[in-house]
């Protein structure tokens, strides 16, 4: 098998598409951890991290389309659709297995960082609701209108005592 084979260079990247793909798994889990431990300095480096893959993969994504669409060009397939699914179907017994293996263990992937990625969201949104919970009471934009402050910056029920010292006349 030649490295011109289109069916190489697929399998080439389906291969580094999968192990980027659990690399992205477990930098969503280190999001998670580090949302749930407040560590925003951790934080910011996995984002900066999760951008560095997510990019890699954006890349082999369209070498995979192209080759994906080559294979589909030279077993007389519909490239529009066309997926692993049907390229494996097409091919031999061999390479059927691999194609089908890849498939599986990509979308078993995918799955997880899926699930973790709802995960993460759900934790994303309670932080930003209680961050909102809070500017309200400070503010006194809550429902209830008893903020912990007023527009003057005292607490409601204090009378301010405010004074200016060595002052001067």
């Amino acid at each position: 098998m030649s490295q011109n084979d289109p069916r190489v260079r697929l399998k080439e990247v389906l291969l580094s598409e999968l192990i980027l793909y659990t690399r992205l798994l477990g930098i969503e889990e280190q999001k998670k951890q580090a949302m749930v431990s407040l560590d925003s300095f951790a934080l910011e480096k996995i984002v900066g991290d999760e951008t560095e893959v997510v990019e890699k993969i954006r890349r082999l994504e369209g070498q995979r389309v192209e080759t994906a669409a080559r294979i589909c060009q030279d077993y007389g397939l519909d490239p529009r659709n066309c997926g692993l699914e049907e390229i494996a179907a097409a091919m031999d017994a061999s390479w059927q297995e691999e194609f089908l293996n890849l498939r599986a263990r990509l979308k078993e992937v995918s799955v997880d960082i899926e699930k973790t990625n709802d995960l993460n969201k759900r934790l994303c949104v309670q932080s930003l609701d209680h961050i909102q919970v809070t500017l309200n009471a400070i503010s006194g934009a809550s429902q209830n209108r008893l903020g912990a402050y007023s527009k003057a910056g005292v607490a409601p029920g204090v009378v301010s005592t405010r004074q200016l010292i060595d002052q001067r006349v």
